[in-house]
């Protein structure tokens, strides 16, 4: 999976992880960020395999995910501006060190003008430990 860039610690009994969608739009174009989780690692550095549900479910000792989906959104004039939460995992500090590598893709639409559109991408991990 590679060296994590960033270093978290479970300071309480757990830690939660989300995946976030951020969306802000106006009627020349749209700016999108979204941040999705890829793979989980146990403390054996294993792959473990993911399972989304509505409820809580435990998929290797002290790491538990489920499908969350929550949404805040306001609009002023012509400009609307959202925030999904869409997945959770749940580190408990027994599970640690954990690691979660994420892919985070930003994009810029311009409608009028497309030289000023973009998309970036890139891949990272984040090791939780206590």
């Amino acid at each position: 999976m590679g060296k994590p860039v960033e270093i978290v610690k479970v300071m309480g009994k757990y830690i939660e992880v989300m995946e976030e969608v951020y969306y802000h739009g106006r009627t020349g174009g749209y700016h999108r960020n979204a941040t999705v989780i890829v793979q989980i690692l146990d403390k054996n550095n294993r792959e473990v395999s993911t399972l989304w549900e509505k409820g809580w479910r435990q998929i290797a000792p002290g790491i538990e995910t489920r499908e969350w989906h929550e949404c805040t959104a306001f609009e002023i004039g012509s400009r609307r501006q959202e925030t999904h939460y869409t997945k959770r995992v749940r580190i408990h500090r027994k599970a640690c060190p954990v690691r979660i590598r994420f892919l985070s893709t930003d994009d810029y639409n311009d409608y009028d003008d497309s030289e000023y559109s973009s998309s970036h991408s890139r891949v990272y991990c984040v090791q939780y430990e206590v």
